[in-house]
């Protein structure tokens, strides 16, 4: 059995006073609280844990690798599956994050940020070449582990996977 699973956050309204309240600019929703989510393609969520900043005694990993590895451990605890696959956006994906879940034998894919690729962006064509090509034109990278996509669509898309290193299932 197969699962795929969609790690993200959002944001619960509350204009009051609280230490744990956010501010988000740029969001349509900007004040409120930050809650992390690991949510099935059914659409139901299988864990909500609340954002309350900085906490004493963090290892050194990145807050989107820490968020990920704390909901994947909570799914794999309770969902009765022998195969993961995991989603997420750019503020999570990160080249050392999709490494160690290859290892875990869970596939992950998602929109990525140049400066956290390992320097695959570095070797690909550079935004301002790539807005002047065709929609649809694309430049890749794969070093075995991850493979990384850059292509043309309104604006320069980057994805990052690990499904191509691991083995066919």
């Amino acid at each position: 059995m197969r699962s795929k699973l969609s790690v993200d956050e959002s944001m619960v309204p509350y204009y009051g006073r609280h230490s744990a309240k956010m501010f988000i600019q740029g969001m349509p929703l900007r004040f409120g609280y930050k809650i992390w989510a690991p949510c099935g393609s059914d659409g139901y969520p299988y864990k909500l844990k609340l954002y309350r900043g900085k906490e004493p005694g963090q290892t050194k990993l990145h807050l989107g690798t820490r968020v990920v590895n704390d909901m994947m451990s909570t799914t794999e605890s309770c969902l009765a599956v022998t195969k993961n696959e995991v989603y997420f956006d750019n503020f999570f994906t990160l080249y050392d994050l999709l490494k160690s879940r290859a290892e875990q034998n869970i596939k992950a894919t998602g929109t990525v940020r140049d400066n956290r690729t390992a320097g695959a962006a570095k070797l690909m064509k550079p935004n301002a070449v790539m807005k002047k090509n065709t929609r649809g034109e694309f430049d890749f990278r794969c070093d075995g582990r991850a493979f990384v996509c850059k292509w043309k669509d309104n604006s320069i898309v980057t994805i990052a996977s690990n499904t191509r290193s691991l083995a066919p299932s």
